[in-house]
């Protein structure tokens, strides 16, 4: 009769394996070894420093065109569909700075686990983000249509900066689905979690 595991188990220790083993003392252990592949991206220092920089930067754009357009006086900003919008995209934003945070701390050689959370899901993420600021972008129209008088430039100017943050996703996500990955095997390094 096994351990019986959870689905969080099997995805933390993913590409690992266990066995039994019997210290000095002749008491069982546990020695958990990574066997799969070790993932790299294919950059140099300078175009990971670049990359770093550059994705900083439009992480900051996409906050500062979200508070911006959140933060203007216009009458389609208090309807209740631009609340529930503008609340998604308050949400989406903090996945997205989580997962930019793991992408940009990722080390060179990462186990599969590692590669699918700072890699996969940060381009998920970050189309998943574009999709919500463009919501967002369509509710502020909708907003302007629905207060026929709100028809003015900043209103204008409130719908276009979450046109802009979805743009800022879209490259994010461009760039990240342009990095190759070179694939190790596990036998050529050795590491013991």
């Amino acid at each position: 009769m096994g351990i019986n595991k959870s689905k969080r188990y099997d995805r933390y220790f993913e590409g690992y394996e266990e066995s039994a083993v019997i210290d000095e003392n002749g008491k069982k252990k546990i020695e958990v070894r990574y066997t799969k592949e070790y993932y790299s991206p294919k950059l140099t220092p300078q175009e990971r420093k670049k990359k770093t920089v550059l994705y900083i930067i439009l992480f900051v754009l996409v906050v500062a065109f979200q508070v911006l357009g959140g933060s203007l006086n216009i009458p389609s900003n208090y309807t209740t569909y631009m609340t529930i919008a503008q609340g998604c995209s308050l949400a989406i934003s903090i996945a997205l700075l989580t997962y930019l945070c793991s992408n940009l701390t990722a080390k060179d050689n990462m186990e599969i686990s590692k590669y699918k959370s700072s890699h996969r899901n940060f381009k998920g993420v970050c189309m998943l983000s574009a999709i919500i600021f463009f919501g967002t972008f369509i509710c502020s129209i909708a907003g302007m249509i629905a207060y026929y008088s709100a028809f003015n430039i900043t209103a204008f100017l409130a719908a276009f900066l979450y046109m802009a943050a979805a743009i800022c996703c879209i490259i994010m996500w461009k760039i990240e689905n342009g990095i190759y990955y070179s694939v190790v095997s596990a036998s050529d390094m050795t590491e013991t979690r």
